[in-house]
């Protein structure tokens, strides 16, 4: 039984390494990081996602985090709450938040689900995002 518990013990730990590592904050510079989004988003990515971007924000001074969304997909309510989310508390960390990747049809769910993205940058790709060129309103 112990035996059988430390196992699982050392699997959840592994799985938390994994889950960790899924979600990487490059630093591009001294003040921009990039977080590549791959995959489905239930809850508990994102919360994931939120924690280690804004660790990540705090940890190295940042003042730009690019969001790639380029490797999700779908983008339904609760994941599009959670990017708000993440923006806005990076706003409070003062870190401004440009939203890549964004595919025809995740663009088209977004806009059907009523999901009001004004206050976020976006920017066609990475480079345009890292060059500092968001399309604004």
């Amino acid at each position: 039984m112990a035996e059988q518990a430390r196992l699982l013990s050392e699997n959840e730990r592994q799985r938390e390494l994994i889950r960790g590592l899924s979600m990487p904050v490059l630093p591009v510079s001294s003040e921009t990081l990039v977080m590549p989004l791959v995959g489905e988003l239930d809850e508990g990515r994102i919360a994931l996602a939120q924690s280690t971007a804004l660790q990540a924000i705090d940890q190295m001074h940042a003042r730009h985090l690019v969001l790639d969304i380029t490797g999700m997909p779908f983008v339904d309510t609760t994941v599009a709450g959670g990017l708000i989310r993440l923006v806005q508390a990076a706003y409070l960390l003062g870190a401004r938040v440009t939203l890549v990747g964004v595919r025809p049809e995740v663009a088209q769910t977004m806009v059907a689900l009523g999901i009001d993205l004004a206050s976020v940058a976006t920017a066609a790709d990475l480079a345009s995002a890292l060059r500092r060129e968001p399309i604004t309103k």
